[in-house]
């Protein structure tokens, strides 16, 4: 394939563009909208013509536009670019120094990667419904109010039921918390509970490796390493190439320090 030829396919695909009427999304979040002022402001696409190779956001292409944007072209990098021709993509922060983190096809290799990185967020807070109906239908009526928000839930937690009652925790920004607060008020008197519990002095720190789905033993140790470093571990959350904790926000330097010396990721 000619450079020209692959030019120009890039630059026409945009699998994107019917988004927002297929699935009726509308700009009126103010967080949405938030978010296009401070990455593209008016005044920066006003006559401009756009490849937008990541985007985030699905209406982005409307935002463009309606702003004054000659042409918005938008190409999800790794679906359609990277992995049509196998070219690597390495995403490096704007703020900080380092190598970032480098995205490829799998390599037999990049199995002995046990763990690849380490990454923790302190902007979360943690909510707790304790007595919650363990009965069909409560997780959606929990989080089904707080997804119309455009609020983003990430852990989730319901612990065994006792007596019919469990339960129930999840976390979100600390931005959203206010938000998060009045959706629960306004539906305590549909989700039955007996204490709302509210902490935003928690943080999670995650394990990121392929290598994790082949080798047994990485959560245990890193279990015993905070262990014997007094780090207690609040919520446990895995999946196949990732195993998050929840732990107080204080000690999170500390875990990171910690969890780097127990995988050698010093260099």
């Amino acid at each position: 394939m000619s450079m020209k030829q692959f030019n120009e396919e890039l630059l026409s695909t945009d699998w994107r563009r019917n988004r927002p009427q297929k699935f009726g999304f509308r700009m009126t979040d103010q967080k949405t909208i938030h978010k296009h002022q401070r990455l593209l402001p008016p005044e920066l696409v006003k006559g401009k013509t756009i490849l937008d190779i990541g985007s985030y956001i699905s209406q982005t292409g409307d935002w463009c536009l309606n702003h004054g944007a000659t042409k918005y072209t938008g190409v999800e990098i790794i679906k359609e670019f990277a992995n049509k021709y196998n070219v690597p993509v390495r995403v490096l922060s704007s703020f900080n120094e380092g190598s970032g983190t480098l995205i490829t096809l799998e390599e037999e290799s990049m199995e002995n990667a046990l763990i690849s990185g380490i990454a923790f967020q302190k902007d979360q807070v943690k909510f707790t419904l304790h007595g919650v109906g363990d009965i069909p239908g409560t997780a959606f009526k929990i989080l089904g109010p707080i997804s119309d928000a455009e609020v983003e839930v990430d852990v989730i937690v319901q612990n065994v039921s006792v007596d019919g009652k469990t339960d129930f925790t999840f976390t979100v920004p600390y931005e959203d918390q206010e938000t998060v607060i009045k959706i629960i008020d306004s539906i305590k008197d549909e989700v039955k509970f007996k204490q709302m519990m509210v902490d935003s002095d928690i943080a999670k720190v995650s394990l990121v490796g392929v290598g994790m789905r082949s080798q047994a033993g990485v959560a245990s140790r890193a279990f015993k390493a905070l262990s014997e470093n007094e780090v207690n571990i609040q919520i446990i959350c895995t999946s196949e190439i990732k195993l998050t904790m929840v732990i107080d926000k204080n000690l999170t330097d500390k875990a990171v320090k910690i969890l780097h010396e127990e995988f050698d990721l010093e260099n």
